[in-house]
């Protein structure tokens, strides 16, 4: 999980790579529900609960992560360049792509 020393100085902080990973990941996938499922709560929420599940983490997670780079612009800005990145990709995909993979999480056990 994320690992930053209480009192660290800036460039000695460290982040877990694997939580990095999974948050953007996380992110990128509940920016896509929520633009998908816009107009309807219930789905979104349902869909959060299945992404959140599918990468074994919970809402703790991201409010932890995002807490620990709040003072660290410059992984902030890493990151949420790494999302949009990730979802200019979906972008070019055609419709019928995304919406496999809505169809794909909707339908997960």
């Amino acid at each position: 999980m994320l690992a930053l020393p209480v009192g660290g100085c800036g460039i000695h902080d460290k982040i877990d790579p694997g939580d990095k990973e999974t948050f953007i990941a996380v992110y990128t996938e509940l920016t896509l529900a929520k633009a998908h499922y816009a107009g309807v709560p219930g789905k979104f929420v349902r869909f959060k609960e299945i992404i959140l599940r599918k990468h074994g983490v919970d809402e703790k997670f991201l409010t932890d992560f995002l807490a620990g780079i709040d003072s660290h612009p410059e992984i902030e800005l890493e990151v949420f360049q790494a999302i949009a990145d990730r979802l200019k990709q979906y972008d070019k995909l055609p419709p019928d792509s995304l919406n496999r993979l809505i169809f794909n999480f909707e339908n997960e056990p």
